[in-house]
C-alpha cells in the first residue's frame, strides 16, 4: 500500500481542496503527477481523482472517470523514494497540510490510520520547533 502521508503530495492535495472549479481542480493535481511522474505519485492521483469524482454529477463526473481510465494506460516504473524532510518545504503550506488534516474525521467506520497519526505528530514537533502557532 501506497503512503498518502508526505509533505508534497498532502501539501498539494490540500491545495488542490481550494479550487473551487473541477476542472481546473483536476489539471492542477494531474499536473502535478506529470511534474513527479513516479509510481507512488501515480497511485496518490488515481485513487485521489477515483474518490474525488464521486459526488460530481456529469459532465464532470464523466470527466474524473476519464482521466482515472487515462492514468491505467500509461506505464508507471519510477519508484523514486519520497522527500519526508519537512525542511524542503514551504512551512506555510505545511502548516496548512497540519491543520487539514487535524480536523480530518474519517467517519465512524473507520480508526484514523496510524500512518495519519505518526505524519500528524512528526508535522506537528516541526511546526512547533519553528516556533508556528498550531493552536
Amino acid at each position: 500500500m501506497i503512503n498518502k502521508f508526505t509533505p508534497a503530495w498532502q501539501i498539494t492535495r490540500v491545495k488542490a481542496r481550494d479550487i473551487k472549479d473541477p476542472w481546473t481542480k483536476l489539471k492542477f493535481v494531474t499536473d502535478w503527477l506529470d511534474k513527479y511522474p513516479t509510481y507512488n505519485n501515480y497511485q496518490r492521483v488515481l485513487n485521489w481523482v477515483r474518490m474525488t469524482g464521486l459526488p460530481y454529477s456529469d459532465p464532470f463526473k464523466t470527466l474524473y472517470h476519464n482521466k482515472a481510465n487515462e492514468l491505467t494506460k500509461k506505464s508507471w516504473t519510477d519508484n523514486t523514494v519520497d522527500d519526508m524532510d519537512f525542511k524542503n518545504f514551504d512551512i506555510n503550506d505545511l502548516t496548512k497540510v497540519f491543520k487539514d488534516l487535524r480536523a480530518r474525521k474519517y467517519g465512524f467506520q473507520f480508526k484514523t490510520p496510524q500512518s495519519h497519526i505518526k505524519f500528524v505528530t512528526q508535522l506537528k514537533v516541526y511546526l512547533v520547533d519553528k516556533g508556528i502557532d498550531i493552536e
